[in-house]
């Protein structure tokens, strides 16, 4: 078997103590980072929360900063499409998968999803945000300025609804908090999170569209 196959079959039954001390043995150099990808894409297809707990874990003892962000960033876009049932949603567009080469992607530059209500055929975009913690001045940043400036465009020029889904807190693919608004209602990218209690929602209650807004 190769080496992601001996991965899988060692994660059945096996408790998740026991792969800290594994994977910290593991040769996860640069060149490793095709194999975490490719098993966590496996597990993602599996069972959710075991298996997310054991790539968390991978992740926090192997990647850099900014591919431990690319992975929470995945796991929540993940968690926010798995609350738009495909009874109600048609999934329309999703964000490009990143090139060997990191070619410039132009989709890149739209929000992460495209959905179709079903019942009333509207279309909108959808993005994700997660954020584990507040800044220093207790504050949720949940864009920079160029972004912001960028979906506003987006919006205008395509006159389609952008809503922001927020997860906060806890793990990326398990957020204690999430919060969704339309672009609109808000006028800056960093907010304190008084400012958006209103857009509170259960974090696992499946989304729904009524009068224009995803409820």
């Amino acid at each position: 078997m190769g080496l992601i196959d001996d991965f899988i079959e060692d994660l059945k039954g096996t408790p998740l103590s026991h792969f800290k001390t594994k994977i910290k043995n593991l040769n996860t150099g640069r060149k490793e980072k095709r194999f975490w990808k490719e098993l966590k894409d496996i597990l993602r297809e599996s069972i959710r929360a075991p298996f997310f707990e054991v790539t968390d874990t991978v992740i926090s003892l192997t990647a850099s900063g900014e591919e431990k962000g690319f992975w929470k960033g995945d796991d929540f876009e993940l968690y926010v499409t798995d609350l738009f049932p495909s009874d109600r949603f048609v999934l329309c567009e999703t964000p490009p998968r990143p090139l060997p080469d990191n070619r410039y992607i132009e989709a890149n530059m739209r929000p992460d999803f495209k959905f179709r209500d079903r019942r009333t055929s509207a279309e909108f975009w959808v993005e994700c945000k997660y954020r584990g913690r507040l800044t220093k001045d207790k504050k949720i940043i949940w864009c920079s300025s160029k972004q912001f400036k960028r979906y506003s465009e987006f919006k205008k020029k395509t006159g389609k609804k952008i809503f922001i889904v927020i997860g906060f807190s806890g793990k990326a693919y398990k957020p204690k908090k999430l919060y969704c608004f339309n672009l609109d209602e808000l006028k800056f990218q960093d907010v304190y999170e008084k400012e958006i209690e209103k857009f509170e929602r259960l974090p696992k209650k499946p989304f729904t569209y009524e009068k224009r807004r995803l409820i």
